[in-house]
């Protein structure tokens, strides 16, 4: 069982900092520090007082944790270890809304998912985008589709993480609409950009057994944020498919 726990981004240096000073005896003293530290994250800089010890880290995999263990010998002899745990998640915590899509999309089975958590990252990516004009691009995407806040939009929580805990349902609910309506599996959109910034359904028959949960989600997305009423010049307006008098038809639109 580690001693202490800390969480960190994979592009962070950060120093982390061990206090010894509740278990040294009186005027006893650190007098050495070590380190040993994990494969997979980078050691760059140790010191220590006599009474704390600071490692500073950079690097690590989003979705892994490292365990960090120090040392420390005291002026009167005696030796000591405690475990630290750094686990490294991305600041714009996509990974971290991985399990909230698997369950919108019903993908539960952990010994034969039928999506890739690279696969749902992206969806998740391309919720982003086509979110933008339902809260006026509040989140926006790098060149590296890496993500950030606008900083003409405010905020009610300080980052990190960039993403607010209120918005996350929001983004896994359209991450599942694209994933249940298939534009990731039929390469529906154009170049990746989604020029429209809006859905396009078709195809309706190869989806009619998803109609219901996506019609459903459709409805959930609406409770909880309101679509653009204004459409963008030159854009094509499908609707989402739905059931009326016992028929599949499209029903509702973006």
């Amino acid at each position: 069982m580690s001693d202490l726990y800390f969480e960190k981004d994979p592009l962070a240096t950060l120093d982390y900092t061990v206090d010894w000073s509740d278990w040294l005896d009186t005027g006893d003293t650190i007098a050495t520090s070590t380190w040993t530290v994990a494969a997979g994250i980078t050691q760059t800089i140790v010191s220590n007082t006599t009474t704390t010890a600071t490692i500073w880290l950079s690097g690590g995999t989003a979705g892994t944790s490292y365990t960090i263990v120090n040392t420390i010998v005291t002026a009167l002899g005696r030796t000591q270890p405690r475990t630290l745990t750094i686990d490294v998640k991305s600041s714009n915590n996509l990974s971290n809304l991985i399990p909230l899509l698997r369950m919108k999309i019903g993908d539960l089975n952990c010994e034969a998912y039928r999506y890739t958590d690279e696969w749902l990252i992206t969806a998740l990516i391309m919720s982003i985008s086509v979110l933008g004009r339902w809260w006026n691009y509040k989140y926006l995407l790098d060149n590296n589709k890496n993500i950030y806040r606008n900083p003409n939009i405010t905020f009610l929580f300080a980052e990190p993480p960039i993403i607010e805990p209120s918005d996350d349902v929001i983004i896994a609910l359209m991450a599942a609409i694209i994933i249940l309506e298939g534009s990731l599996e039929n390469s529906a959109w154009d170049a990746v950009s989604w020029r429209d910034n809006e859905i396009s359904f078709s195809n309706l028959e190869s989806y009619r057994t998803r109609g219901r949960v996506s019609f459903s989600l459709w409805e959930e997305l609406k409770s909880l944020i309101t679509p653009p009423t204004k459409k963008l010049a030159g854009g094509k307006k499908n609707s989402l498919p739905g059931y009326k008098n016992n028929r599949y038809e499209y029903r509702g639109d973006f």
